[in-house]
């Protein structure tokens, strides 16, 4: 269920907006301030972004520039009634992948997101490999060699590493989880996703090295610690 996020201050292109999408299936978060919706995309990491330009606190192009900054990988989609060329080049080259100009047709806008997370699962599917110390993951094929060895995952666990490893470095909070490997339609209790990252856990873990590929933030979830900060050499 892919998650996108509406940043836009006017209340009937919203309503409008949010039921399309959620009659297509897709989550969606909402901001109707600049300030808010740099926050909520730093820390949800949609999957994509309606982002107005003229917004109180923050622009849209200085969100889009800060996402992009930010390493922010999920698609932008400028929805404003800004029509000059000019505005249509600044929001693109400040990261932006498309810009609609208001009043849109609501078929259009959502023919355009569905194109843009199309794009984003095949770039997505071109970095279908990562190493994590001796674990190997090939999201292609959806197998985990440790030390060259498969190791078996069950679908939980699955879904739980390929959400750490797109965020690996941030914390993941357990109503992330919730959303992206259980869907909100299901509703496990906090001890049965503890659960499920224990046993992730006790897999991913090096041989001869207590340090775990995961840990537990205090208060905000669990993350993947990085590769800059693992003392377990790679390759």
């Amino acid at each position: 269920m892919p998650r996108i996020l509406i940043i836009e201050d006017e209340p009937t292109t919203v309503v409008l907006v949010r039921h399309c999408l959620q009659n297509q299936g897709h989550r969606v978060l909402e901001a109707r301030d600049g300030a808010e919706g740099l926050r909520i995309a730093m820390e949800e990491r949609p999957d994509a972004v309606i982002l107005d330009v003229n917004l109180p606190h923050l622009s849209g192009f200085e969100i889009c520039e800060a996402l992009r900054r930010a390493d922010f990988s999920g698609a932008i989609l400028m929805l404003t009634a800004r029509h000059s060329m000019d505005d249509k080049i600044a929001g693109l080259s400040r990261g932006a992948d498309d810009y609609i100009c208001k009043p849109f047709d609501i078929r259009e806008l959502i023919a355009r997101i569905s194109a843009l997370l199309r794009r984003r699962a095949r770039q997505d599917q071109n970095s279908l490999q990562c190493r994590l110390g001796d674990v190997e993951v090939d999201f292609a094929q959806k197998q985990v060699r440790k030390a060259g060895k498969p190791l078996a995952l069950t679908k939980t666990e699955w879904g739980l590493l390929s959400i750490l490893i797109k965020n690996e470095g941030r914390p993941v909070s357990r109503d992330q989880m919730l959303d992206s490997v259980w869907g909100y339609d299901q509703s496990p209790s906090t001890r049965t996703i503890d659960t499920h990252v224990y046993r992730l856990r006790r897999k991913l873990s090096q041989e001869g090295n207590a340090e775990p590929l995961i840990e537990n933030v205090h208060g905000q979830g669990y993350r993947l610690i990085s590769d800059a900060e693992r003392s377990i050499p790679v390759g």
